[in-house]
């Protein structure tokens, strides 16, 4: 290392050279004997070699053309032939030759050798720049130190200076240190590529790689503040253990599905407990769930499984059978996780024991199904009471001479056969609730043309009815209207066997239904006040509209309202009033507005 300093150091001061070859030359002449053969020739090959050696070729070339002159000198001082002797005799002019010869042939090597060398260093220093260069720790965030192999501190980036300003004088003694030594051995002795570790300096953490740089007696330290994903790390076990530890004791198996693969990646114990299955044979296995699917339902699950795959849901209700052979109700349903581009890549899933709640609605569909029997039971033998109760008037009728004693029996039989008919109706009905009136209205009138004896080539019936449904509770009312203004028509409208027509229109607006009865007979007399008539049938047909919190509108007479609130009608007008037809417009809330307003 000395040598190399000195050769740059005099190869830079010129005036060296000479000095340093004058005092070769007289180093030589004092050490050697005068009484020397060719002592003229040695004086001036050694410094020439020495120099050329030592500092290269023009140094020896300059070192050549002072020591002739120098030799000359001090030989002729000495007494002793010099170089100038040597140049008159035969040999002088091949001992120069030689001597140039020799010094040049020494320098060029020197310098050839002095240029390799240079190479070899400049090589290995450019090496070690591009070695540290390559993990850029002059723009790394993080602090990277280096030490030699006794733990003193070489290199320190700029991050690890403005961090630890006091870690260059502290050394082995500085936290971000501390055990290096114990480490270098075993790097050095054990052949270990790298050693990581944690520090812990202050409220910060930093994950530590040490390792030894290849070919060098360099320790490297990287350092890593791991300081916030430690906090998050420990945010997320603590999440974790709060979601076992809620999931966990979640009675419903919850799952965890990778969408790719459909590997399972989670499922809690519930599954041993509704399913029978242990969590490690559903992680080996991750169809053994669909194995306990009962065949009818298995197919249905397939479908909804392939679905599935495309939309990342799944919503289906189906039976197990366990290990134990118990049978046991599932409602199971999964929704899509999707990842920042929408894709989905997780499906997660709950799936519910419902038996009991099965079992619940079968008993109540079979309870309802009891009582559907029962009701219709019920309106079964309510219709035959009411037949019976007909039955009976008819026959005591018969014993009555009194033709209006007659006719009051009869309309009576007709009133109580139109509620029966409602319950024959109903029993026939698959709803128990509702009753399919415009096919009603057809059987009532069909019975009251029956009943009166009316021919329907002289008067002709015709319903316009849409599917219009009503509950018993205004059924009934409506078949009482319409039991009483038939009659009337069929006994009033057409005497001594006139022709006619009688209508009847029944339809749904908005939250109403409207009923409207006409015929085209002779109509009611000019000076009939519906609100004041005392007929029975009118009374009787003012209490059922009232009833149905309703209006009526006769056309032909005085309109009245029932409620108190009169509402213009909206029946067939073309009979004209008076003599030339009657039209009654009823109108009335519908049965769940009604209820409602109740």
């Amino acid at each position: 290392m000395l040598y190399r300093i000195f050769r740059e150091t005099t190869r830079q001061a010129g005036v060296a050279i000479p000095l340093s070859a004058l005092a070769v030359y007289l180093l030589v002449f004092l050490i050697l004997p005068p009484q020397s053969k060719n002592l003229a020739v040695i004086l001036s090959i050694i410094p020439v070699m020495a120099v050329g050696w030592t500092f290269g070729l023009r140094a020896a070339l300059l070192t050549v053309v002072l020591t002739i002159p120098l030799n000359t000198a001090l030989m002729n001082v000495a007494g002793r032939p010099g170089w100038d002797a040597l140049l008159r005799s035969q040999g002088g002019v091949l001992g120069t030759i030689a001597l140039v010869a020799a010094g040049a042939a020494v320098g060029r090597l020197s310098d050839l050798w002095g240029h390799l060398e240079k190479e070899v260093t400049d090589r290995k220093q450019a090496e070690e720049q591009l070695i540290r260069l390559s993990s850029f720790p002059e723009q790394d965030p993080n602090p990277l130190i280096e030490t030699d192999l006794e733990g003193r501190v070489t290199y320190l980036n700029p991050v690890s200076k403005v961090r630890f300003p006091e870690l260059a004088a502290a050394g082995l003694q500085h936290p971000m240190l501390q055990g290096l030594r114990s480490i270098t051995r075993t790097l050095m002795n054990d052949g270990e590529q790298s050693v990581i570790r944690e520090i812990e300096l202050g409220d910060s953490i930093y994950e530590q790689k040490i390792m030894r740089v290849p070919k060098r007696d360099l320790i490297r330290i990287y350092s890593h503040d791991i300081t916030e994903h430690m906090r998050t790390q420990e945010a997320l076990r603590e999440t974790e253990q709060l979601f076992r530890g809620i999931v966990e004791n979640i009675r419903d198996v919850i799952f965890v599905v990778d969408h790719n693969d459909y590997k399972i990646l989670y499922v809690n114990p519930a599954i041993e407990e509704i399913w029978g299955l242990s969590s490690k044979t559903l992680y080996e296995r991750p169809t053994s769930w669909i194995d306990a699917i009962v065949p009818e339902h298995r197919d249905r699950v397939n479908a909804s499984l392939e679905d599935q795959r495309r939309t990342g849901e799944f919503n289906e209700n189906f039976q197990i059978i366990r290990p134990d052979h118990s049978v046991r109700w599932i409602h199971d349903r999964v929704f899509p996780i999707r990842n920042d581009r929408g894709e989905i890549f997780r499906v997660v899933g709950i799936a519910e024991d419902i038996t009991k709640q099965m079992q619940a609605e079968q008993q109540t569909q079979a309870s309802l199904q009891e009582k559907e029997v029962l009701l219709k039971e019920i309106s079964h033998r309510v219709k035959n009471n009411l037949q019976l109760v007909s039955s009976l008037l008819r026959y005591q009728s018969a014993t009555i001479k009194d033709k209006q004693a007659q006719l009051v029996f009869r309309e009576s039989q007709d009133r109580i056969r139109s509620i029966a008919l409602i319950h024959e109706k109903l029993y026939e009905s698959k709803d128990l609730g509702k009753i399919d009136f415009a096919d009603y209205i057809r059987s009532l009138t069909s019975s009251l043309f029956l009943s009166y004896g009316a021919s329907s080539e002289v008067i002709q019936l015709k319903v316009q009815a849409e599917d219009v449904f009503l509950e018993v509770d205004t059924a009934i009312p409506c078949a009482l209207i319409i039991n009483e203004l038939v009659s009337n028509s069929l006994q009033h409208a057409f005497p001594d066997g006139r022709q006619g027509e009688i209508r009847i229109e029944i339809r749904s607006e908005e939250d109403q239904t409207v009923l409207m009865v006409s015929d085209n007979g002779v109509g009611f007399p000019e000076d009939l006040d519906l609100r004041t008539a005392e007929t029975l049938g009118l009374e009787l047909v003012r209490t059922l509209v009232d009833q149905l919190e309703g209006t009526i509108e006769l056309n032909g007479g005085t309109s009245a309202g029932g409620a108190g609130t009169p509402v213009p009608g909206t029946g067939d007008s073309s009979a004209p009033a008076g003599t030339s037809g009657t039209s009654f417009n009823i109108t009335f809330a519908d049965s769940e507005a009604s209820n409602e307003i109740r």
